[in-house]
């Protein structure tokens, strides 16, 4: 009987059969007859209860699943506006999620059961999961009886609901339609789904011009863009789903265009200065000249702000330099968001905020300073940001100069392109859009491999790092299946679609990189400032692991373990070697490196350094020149060896549209299983020149 499935209309013998059933066969059979109509199902229910040739565990079941279906029900009269619990009732909520799908999944699982489940998207942004409402006075009675029973989670809750903003999926309405969605959620889902890369990234755009959004412009639409979806359709009076329907794209972007053109929003440039920037034109006065670039006035609604546009020299040193300064005259708790050769700084003094961004360039440093004080601050942050995304060092150059842009620019609502909802992907924008994103820097656009300036020579007086990838001229190269290999390194995956991730030195130069001897591997992006350089694995083979970032930066003395291929035409396979992070910086403090104590040979370079839970914490880059350090010091330095700190590669990894896995904290691991699973995500690099 437990195996059979219960027929749409129960006969008598059907309900004699189930009486000699076990408790459990009852439980087992409760979807079946949740799916009856509601009559019929009570009905079987009742005489399994009332039937005294029925066991007396099935009778206790049967009338334990009578009571909770009683309790559980549909919101009745409540206006289908009002999402909160009637008077005197309660909701049951079972989970909650941050994205719809999974809510959706949970909320199918339970609606077999429970046929009033719904989701709700509430306040906090997520989507709550409420099987149907019960009697307050009961309900926690109610809410222990099916934690009990195992039928909900231990987590769930009761809830008056008032904080349920949209209803978006119902149970009745899936059973009705064979879909659970709201249609005019369904329907922005679908127009949403028609838009390209370009045009997400548009929308951000428009998001944060309308005040909402103050995050990164990717095109990727998580949690925080849906914040400021439902932020913009709250203020506007439409549906608040944070998903965009037609009538939503709109006004949204009408009121972009509105912000756009008041503000005087367009794309300058300044030859002299070396810099390309996002400048709101009609809230700042002519530029001046300073002695360390240009400093304009704010007006209007931004009198009171002070704009610096920076263009220095002196590099690394000149860069680290500003970063300090710009701590110190900030009050705790300033916001640093740092990547390779770029920051951006965010914080208050007394009564003012003050946005930072520098970015360097071989020797050159470009950025700007911007201060406002805090009742400007809904005008002046999105100013701030958009200037941010849009800033791009350029080569210094006679003109143009700032003073002519921003007296000439078209205005900036006749340039800012609108997505089209239409299945076929728009362009992406052109210089001269007005857009935030629009820039001409090979950051703005799809490239397969960015050449950046090569890093300044380093000064022959200074102890500096070797690299251990230098070919060495006086030896045949290397050889492999009859290929002539000139040098070696170490690659690790960083995506499931096989890129993997290296050191600049390592690939630099090569006209071919061979992976684990066999197969072929496109340079895709090249940084040589911070030394880093990302592949593109030409099989399409996924890889056995990817490796996955710490979530943290790591700690002085703690465990490092570097895996690699050293030494390869000598030794000839993996090699772990384990130390500690002896220093949080590199030579001269340099705080883009961390300096390792673990052994480190020519071969290594690009491989991964891992903590004790098999997390990334750097890239291993070189070794001090131990031979070379010994002539000046009269004494040979030992293990001294240096890793790009993880934070700056997954900055470089983001920056070409990378997102880094990220390793949960748990326990440490024995060695050996590091090492065992190290090994699958780490890879021979070979270069042919």
């Amino acid at each position: 009987m437990c195996g059979a499935r219960w027929p749409r209309r129960a006969s008598r013998s059907a309900v004699a059969g189930a009486s000699g059933a076990s408790a459990r066969c009852a439980l087992a059979h409760c979807r079946a007859i949740r799916r009856l109509p509601d009559r019929q199902a009570r009905a079987i229910m009742a005489r399994l209860m009332h039937n005294r040739k029925t066991p007396m565990a099935l009778r206790l079941a049967a009338a334990v699943l009578i009571t909770l279906w009683a309790a559980i029900a549909g919101p009745g009269a409540a206006p289908a506006q009002d999402n909160a619990a009637p008077p005197g009732k309660a909701w049951v909520q079972v989970s909650s999620h941050q994205g719809l799908a999974d809510a959706i999944a949970t909320a199918e699982r339970f609606a077999r059961d429970f046929q009033f489940t719904r989701v709700f998207l509430a306040a906090s942004g997520w989507y709550a999961v409420a099987l149907g409402v019960v009697d307050s006075a009961r309900a926690e009675e109610v809410l222990s009886a099916l934690i009990r029973r195992g039928r909900i989670p231990r987590d769930s809750l009761t809830t008056d609901g008032r904080d349920y903003l949209t209803e978006v999926w119902s149970a009745k309405r899936a059973a009705a339609s064979g879909s659970g969605l709201d249609p005019a959620l369904a329907a922005a889902i679908a127009a949403e789904e028609r838009l390209s890369e370009a045009e997400r990234r548009a929308v951000q755009e428009a998001l944060l011009w309308t005040g909402d959004y103050l995050d990164a412009i990717d095109g990727r639409f998580g949690p925080r863009t849906r914040a400021a979806i439902r932020a913009f359709q709250g203020r506007s009076g439409a549906a608040v789903t944070g998903f965009l329907a037609p009538g939503d794209l709109d006004a949204l972007f009408a009121a972009r265009d509105g912000t756009l053109r008041r503000i005087g929003w367009r794309i300058v440039e300044d030859g002299p200065r070396g810099i390309r920037v996002g400048l709101a034109a009609a809230l700042f006065g002519p530029p001046v000249e300073i002695d360390v670039g240009l400093r304009l006035e704010g007006r209007g609604p931004a009198a009171g702000a002070l704009l610096s546009l920076l263009s220095l020299s002196g590099g690394r040193r000149m860069m680290e330099s500003m970063i300090d300064s710009a701590r110190r005259s900030l009050d705790p708790g300033a916001e640093v968001e740092r990547g390779p050769n770029r920051v951006s700084i965010l914080g208050r003094n007394g009564g003012r905020i003050i946005h930072t961004h520098l970015e360097r360039r071989g020797d050159a440093v470009r950025g700007f300073i911007l201060s406002f004080g805090e009742d400007a601050a809904p005008l002046m942050l999105p100013v701030a940001v958009a200037m941010r995304h849009s800033f791009a060092p350029r080569p210094v150059a006679d003109g143009p100069l700032l003073a002519e842009e921003m007296n000439s620019a078209p205005p900036p609502a006749e340039r800012a392109p609108r997505p089209r909802l239409s299945p076929t992907p728009a362009p992406a924008a052109t210089s001269g859009s007005g857009m935030v994103g629009d820039r001409t820097d090979p950051r703005s656009a799809p490239r397969e491999r960015v050449d950046r300036e090569p890093a300044p020579r380093p000064d022959p007086r200074r102890p500096r790092p070797r690299s251990d990838e230098e070919p060495r001229r006086d030896r045949p190269g290397i050889r492999r299946d009859d290929r002539d290999v000139d040098s070696t390194g170490t690659g690790f995956y960083v995506s499931t679609d096989g890129k993997i991730l290296t050191n600049h030195h390592v690939v630099a130069g090569c006209r071919r990189m061979i992976v684990d001897g066999r197969d072929d591997a496109r340079v895709i992006a090249t940084d040589a400032d911070s030394d880093l350089a990302l592949l593109q694995h030409r099989t399409t083979r996924h890889p056995d692991a990817v490796a996955r970032f710490s979530a943290s930066p790591p700690r002085l003395n703690s465990d490092v373990t570097v895996v690699g291929y050293p030494l390869y035409g000598l030794l000839g396979g993996l090699n772990v070697t384990r130390g500690v992070i002896s220093s949080l910086a590199g030579l001269r403090g340099d705080p883009t490196f961390i300096q390792i104590s673990a052994e480190v040979q020519p071969g290594n370079s690009g491989g991964p350094a891992l903590d004790a839970q098999g997390r990334v914490v750097g890239v291993v880059q070189s070794k001090l020149d131990a031979l070379r350090l010994s002539e000046r010091l009269g004494d040979i330095p030992q293990n001294i060896n240096f890793a790009i700190r993880a934070e700056v590669a997954a900055e470089f990894l983001r920056a070409q549209g990378v997102s880094p896995l990220v390793g949960e904290a748990r326990a440490p691991l024995e060695p050996a299983d590091l090492a065992e699973a190290a090994q699958k995500f780490t890879v021979l690099l070979e270069c042919v020149r």
